[in-house]
C-alpha cells in the first residue's frame, strides 16, 4: 500500500499545480470572508471581494443550495459542519478503500470559547 501513497501524493501535487477557474477561486474567497466575518451584506462582500452582487450570487449559488451558507434578513451566513453530498460520497469512496476520514471542525466552537 506505500507505492499506492506515493502515487496518490504525487498525483495530488501535480493537480494542486494546476490554476483553478476563476469561478471556482471567487467563490472559495467569498467563502472564506463569510465564515471569518460571520455575518456580512452582499454590499460588503463586493467590497472585500471586488465584484458585484450578481457575481456573489452566482459564486454562491450552489452552496445555498448544498447548505454551507445561509442568506438571511440580508446577511450571508456560515453553517458550521455542514457535509456536502459530494463530500459524503467522497468521504464514503475513500473509507470504502481503507482510508480514514475526520469529520470537518466546527470553526465556530472554536472561536466562542469564553
Amino acid at each position: 500500500m506505500t507505492a499506492a501513497i506515493h502515487d496518490h501524493a504525487r498525483w495530488a501535487t501535480a493537480r494542486h499545480a494546476v490554476p483553478r477557474s476563476r469561478a471556482t477561486s471567487n467563490a472559495q474567497q467569498l467563502l472564506q470572508i463569510i465564515q471569518r466575518e460571520g455575518r456580512v451584506t452582499t454590499a460588503e462582500l463586493c467590497d472585500m471581494a471586488g465584484g458585484t452582487s450578481a457575481t456573489v450570487w452566482g459564486a454562491l449559488a450552489y452552496h445555498i443550495k448544498v447548505g454551507r451558507i445561509r442568506f438571511e434578513d440580508g446577511d450571508w451566513i456560515w453553517m458550521a459542519g455542514v457535509v456536502t453530498p459530494d463530500e459524503q460520497r467522497a468521504a464514503d469512496f475513500l473509507r470504502a478503500r481503507g482510508w480514514e476520514v475526520q469529520e470537518p471542525q466546527n470553526h465556530e466552537d472554536e472561536d466562542n470559547h469564553e
